[in-house]
């Protein structure tokens, strides 16, 4: 059987948001700290604070495949609640200062801080920047939070309404699963979102979160490094999982930190099916690259997996072993045998 963890270890390498892009991030984003503190004070208004969130924060962004290809992080703006909620009205969600305002007002904060005029979506005012050198596009978006009693609220612009929502909550709840199941679930989720991003969708696209949590639920935990066989098996189960729902036209997937969220609410029959047929070319592209007789043919169904993968030139790529639909017995080479 072909070990195909050095391609999936360079690949992993490859994939992740790398230190430069990292450090644009981190300048751009530490830019609007000032330049929104700043219009805050000169309009009379408490000072916010700020908190990374998302992909970003879990560390699982992925660097762009091509010049189409955003990079992005969110980072919250946490409003003073004195500037939101009226004394005596702290009950009355109604009587707050409206989320359109709020948005308006980071809107103009950041209206000149780049060549782009921002954009004020119905949950973040995203600041857009254009390619420099080397690089390419990327943007940050700006939820907007108040806290009230220990309880976060987004300000919803369309809706005008704030909603209760705590997205830190969703990064401790992805730490802890790391800390369970090892380093090798987030790179798993690299994999995942890398190859997502690669697939031509008609129907709705399945989110980041979305395949976190799925990668969470279905995980196959494996020895450290194992990577074909804990994406094989973890990319089965979600399989399993999905074609379940199908069967019972039942589609449910709840966040776990807001438990009465389905992400799949507004997924149809179509999108789920579109969803369970890539997932299943992946699978058997990985399980035939796992079983091909050379390495030259294991690696190009690899590349069928994904399309931007590199050949890795390693005599320490082809290995001897035994898989089985039993339990794991793990060998010194880290293989189940």
């Amino acid at each position: 059987m072909i070990n195909l963890n050095p391609y999936l270890e360079q690949y992993n390498s490859d994939i992740k948001l790398d230190a430069k892009r990292e450090d644009v991030l981190r300048t751009s984003r530490n830019a609007i700290d000032g330049t929104i503190v700043k219009y805050f004070e000169n309009n009379n208004k408490k000072k916010p604070t700020f908190k990374g969130q998302g992909s970003f924060s879990m560390k699982t962004t992925i660097n762009p495949k091509d010049t189409n290809d955003e990079y992005d992080i969110d980072y919250g703006v946490y409003l003073n609640f004195q500037d939101v909620i009226p004394e005596d009205k702290e009950d009355d969600k109604t009587a707050w200062i409206k989320p359109e305002t709020v948005h308006t007002w980071v809107y103009n904060a950041v209206e000149t801080q780049t060549s782009q005029k921002p954009e004020n979506k119905n949950k973040c005012v995203r600041v857009k920047y254009a390619p420099g050198e080397n690089t390419y596009s990327y943007h940050i978006d700006l939820p907007i939070y108040v806290e009230h009693n220990g309880k976060y609220f987004l300000a919803v612009k369309n809706d005008n309404e704030w909603t209760e929502s705590d997205p830190r909550a969703i990064i401790d709840w992805f730490l802890d699963e790391v800390k369970e199941n090892g380093e090798d679930y987030r790179i798993i989720v690299r994999f995942l979102k890398s190859w997502s991003k690669l697939q031509s969708w008609n129907c709705k696209k399945p989110t980041g979160l979305i395949l976190t949590i799925l990668a969470s639920n279905e995980f196959s935990k494996q020895d450290e490094g194992v990577y074909d066989l804990a994406l094989l098996e973890t990319v089965e189960n979600i399989i399993e999982n999905l074609d379940n729902q199908l069967k019972t036209a039942k589609y449910e997937l709840y966040n776990p930190i807001a438990t009465s969220e389905n992400l799949f609410e507004d997924y149809s029959e179509a999108a789920l099916t579109e969803f369970k047929e890539k997932l299943q070319n992946l699978y058997d592209n990985l399980d035939n690259a796992m079983e091909a007789s050379s390495e030259e043919d294991a690696f190009r169904l690899l590349r069928k997996c994904f399309k931007d993968i590199e050949y890795c030139d390693t005599s320490e790529s082809i290995s001897n072993y035994a898989r089985t639909s039993a339990p794991a017995i793990i060998g010194n080479d880290g293989r189940s045998a």
